[in-house]
């Protein structure tokens, strides 16, 4: 009976390190995570926080809900257009449409 026991309680402690590591967003999002600020205009802030289940990207007076996509690491959203934004490791920036919609670096 003891056995059955710790068998059950070794199931159930396996199960919800797997849930929680599925459930767990991706460190890779976690990256852009934070507040940011435009490189060539300095009063154009955002800030990318996770809710809940939701992405938001608060720019300005906008608030707009994001999606990450993890196959390609990126998150879309709808800005002014329909908008991918792309971390870059090297730089800790983060582009809008491959830098057309500006660059953003992490406000520390």
């Amino acid at each position: 009976m003891k056995k059955l026991f710790l068998t059950i309680i070794a199931l159930l402690v396996s199960a919800i390190v797997v849930t929680l590591f599925c459930v767990n967003p991706s460190s890779k999002l976690d990256k852009f995570i934070g507040e940011w600020k435009r490189t060539d205009k300095a009063d154009n802030n955002m800030v990318i926080k996770k809710d809940e289940n939701a992405i938001l990207i608060f720019s300005g007076k906008h608030i707009v809900a994001a999606e990450y996509d993890k196959s390609k690491n990126i998150l879309k959203a709808y800005l002014s257009s329909n908008s991918i934004i792309n971390y870059i490791e090297k730089t800790d920036h983060i582009l809008i449409n491959n830098g057309e919609g500006g660059e953003y670096e992490r406000i520390r």
